[in-house]
């Protein structure tokens, strides 16, 4: 049975070693493109885990940004993975440092695939899609690093790949989920946010969305669960 779970946990991890591992190998060249430190880049990757964050936080960092800068920037990207955990309160109720490693290590990716998984209650399951999926952005960030210091070259271009990668995530959710709402209400949650300045126009947007995430919920309740 244990076996079981790491074999599919190692196959269904997959879809982020090819998210990841480019993504990783992007970031690295940039962090050392941008500090000429060969281990910030996989030190950041080990220790933070936050993807989109740590591409923003090298900006921030690069621009004279305090500590504090980091830190709300960090907190304002990763909201989301607030939300993210909710649907996995029974399943990460293991051992004490099991279950912060999984706290750490929910992803954008790795919830994508622990929530269309019908083993996402099996804790040795998401234990191994949870550090394969990391083991693949911390490789990636470690040669990315070493190919950066080699090559001489602008790779500034690269912060595309970020965005590349959410458009998959978003299409990938669309193929596994029958319920168009929470696509729909993002759109709108998006148009009604475009007037809000930039520095405020995530956590507005994410704060919108609840809204009428909830608003959805509790007309879906009240109505028997038919919109």
């Amino acid at each position: 049975m244990k076996n079981e779970s790491i074999k599919l946990g190692a196959i269904d991890s997959l879809p982020a070693l090819f998210g990841y591992f480019p993504l990783g190998l992007a970031f690295g060249i940039l962090a050392f493109n941008k500090t000429g430190n060969l281990w910030i880049g996989p030190l950041m990757s080990l220790c933070v885990y936050a993807g989109a964050a740590q591409f923003l936080c090298l900006n921030v960092m690069l621009n004279n940004g305090t500590l504090l800068d980091v830190a709300v920037t960090t907190f304002v990207v990763n909201l989301r993975h607030i939300f993210y955990g909710i649907p996995f309160l029974k399943a990460f109720d293991i051992g004490f440092f099991k279950k912060l490693y999984l706290i750490f290590g929910i992803t954008d990716e790795t919830y994508s695939i622990l929530s269309t998984s019908p083993k996402k209650n099996d804790s040795t399951y998401s234990l191994w899609v949870t550090g394969l999926t990391h083991s693949y952005w911390v490789v990636g960030t470690v040669l990315g690093s070493i190919l950066g210091a080699q090559i001489n070259y602008d790779f500034s271009a690269l912060e595309f790949a970020l965005i590349a990668l959410f458009i998959v995530l978003t299409i990938e959710q669309a193929y596994h989920t029958k319920d168009s709402m929470p696509f729909i209400l993002a759109i709108i949650s998006f148009l009604a946010c475009l007037a809000v300045p930039n520095s405020l126009f995530l956590s507005s947007c994410m704060g919108v969305c609840l809204v009428l995430m909830f608003g959805n919920f509790k007309y879906k309740e009240a109505n028997h669960g038919y919109l």
